[in-house]
This record gives structure tokens, C-alpha cells and sequence, in this order.
């Protein structure tokens, strides 16, 4: 009896947080890669334009990456992390107390009849 209420603890809440801190954790990974690759491709054509004599602000109308933005978090990421926090919360907060009371009934703790 024990068993089965580690297993289904483990099952029912530990996995499903598993899995969501897994997945937001490669979408984050890929977000923070695809941002480091265009910001590193913004940073080449400005340092092009700067060797022709213009800049990337005279031909876009827009400022170049400052090493301000290379370091900071993108507001997708931002969100991103939120998300995944939000979501394992909501689920620990919903399904933890069940959980417990399954393993201490299998214990004979909080055993009533």
C-alpha cells in the first residue's frame, strides 16, 4: 500500500512538473539561441555600415544592438520563465494536497473509519 502511494504521488505530481520544466526549458534554450544569433547578425551589419561611413540608425531608422541589450533579458524570456513557474505552481498547489493526504493514508497516519 505503500507503494502505491509513493507511485502515484511520483506519477501525478512529480512527472507532470518534470515534464513542464523540461519542455519550457528547451523552448527558453531556443528562444536564448535565436536571439544571440540575430543579435550577433545586427551587430555585423552595423559594424558594416559603420566601415561604409552610415550607420544602421540613417538606413533602418533603427538604433544598433548596444551591449546593454546583449546582456539583459528579452521580454520573451521573460515570459517564458513566468509561464513554467506559474504552471508548476498551479499544479502543485492543486494536486499536492491530495497527494499527501495519499501517502499518509498509506502510512495509517490520518487513517479514520
Amino acid at each position: 500500500m505503500q507503494a502505491t502511494g509513493w507511485f502515484v504521488f511520483v506519477w501525478h505530481t512529480v512527472m507532470p512538473c518534470t515534464v513542464f520544466i523540461v519542455a519550457y526549458w528547451r523552448i527558453f534554450s531556443t528562444v536564448r539561441r535565436q536571439r544571440k544569433v540575430h543579435q550577433a547578425v545586427e551587430l555585423s551589419r552595423s559594424r558594416v555600415a559603420e566601415n561604409k561611413g552610415r550607420t544602421d540608425a540613417a538606413v533602418d531608422g533603427q538604433s544598433g544592438p548596444s551591449s546593454d541589450n546583449l546582456t539583459k533579458i528579452s521580454r520573451t524570456e521573460l515570459n517564458i520563465l513566468s509561464t513554467v513557474v506559474l504552471m508548476v505552481l498551479l499544479q502543485l498547489i492543486c494536486w499536492l494536497p491530495s497527494k499527501i493526504y495519499v501517502i499518509l493514508r498509506s502510512f495509517k497516519v490520518c487513517y479514520y473509519r
